[in-house]
């Protein structure tokens, strides 16, 4: 993957960089702020022993995870834009780019995706295997969906303003993909010989369910990693990245609000039919 400079990057006139730092800035307060409201949430008052658990099981839930990792990836982020548009480049810059790069097509997407769908099925299909009925009093419903919904409308605005270039190779994202699978998968397990199930549904599940949950997590999880290139090339497209000297990589305008607009306005039609 090669990390792309948006300095001269124009998005209908304005410029790109501005427009990824404003959104950067905001997204990093929004998360910021859920944290704060979620993570203060006292579940040791509750009556339930298993919704006091919660009250340490909470730091281990997948959702937990990935919003972390997203507060670090948009500091990364607003890091590396900043010193672009400050013009103060070092040879450090361009492994930084990559490194965020790589945490978002590799990690953060593909599990962003699958963490937010699966949630909102059983949330409303079957909650309890989700955790206690009671945990899901202490959470407003706003802070539901700023969790599960803005998470991955988050990561999905960032793959619209952020032009890649699709690896030569996907075999090592691929594997990146799969040992964060692994040891999350180990970090439940350690949880379930403790006496502490990270997820309602483990305490009955066998060990055939535990298996098929981990096929069916990373299957999902490798369908939104390839999906997310297909996103990348329709809207950026390897065309639209001109490589004019080694050092420097020039982005021709792109009306980049036309093509989010095809996108949705393709989806609504196939919705429609």
């Amino acid at each position: 993957m090669t990390a792309v400079r948006v300095m001269c990057v124009m998005v209908n006139g304005y410029s790109l960089l501005n427009i990824r730092l404003w959104f950067y800035s905001l997204a990093l307060l929004h998360l910021l702020a859920t944290a704060y409201v979620t993570l203060t949430i006292d579940l040791t008052v509750d009556e339930d022993p298993k919704v006091r658990a919660y009250d340490t099981v909470r730091w281990n839930l997948l959702t937990c995870w990935f919003n972390i990792i997203t507060i670090v990836y948009l500091l990364l982020c607003i890091y590396c834009d900043w010193r672009e548009k400050c013009c103060d480049e070092t040879p450090q810059m361009d492994r930084l780019r990559n490194i965020r790069d790589v945490a978002m097509t590799a990690i953060l997407f593909p599990v962003t995706g699958f963490g937010d769908t699966t949630f909102w099925i059983l949330f409303n299909l079957a909650p309890d295997m989700i955790a206690p009925p009671r945990v899901f009093e202490y959470l407003p419903l706003w802070a539901q969906h700023s969790l599960h919904t803005i998470s991955f409308v988050l990561v999905f605005i960032d793959l619209l303003l952020t032009p890649r270039t699709r690896p030569k190779s996907h075999r090592a994202n691929l594997q990146m993909l799969i040992a964060f699978s692994v040891f999350y998968t180990f970090v439940m397990y350690v949880h379930y010989v403790l006496g502490y199930n990270v997820y309602s549904y483990l305490e009955t599940a066998s060990r055939t369910v535990c298996i098929l949950s981990f096929i069916c997590a990373l299957t999902m999880s490798i369908s939104f990693y390839c999906l997310q290139w297909y996103i990348i090339e329709y809207i950026w497209g390897n065309a639209l990245i001109d490589k004019r000297t080694r050092d420097e990589q020039v982005v021709s305008n792109v009306d980049l609000y036309s093509k989010i607009a095809g996108v949705f306005g393709e989806v609504s039609r196939k919705h429609n039919d």
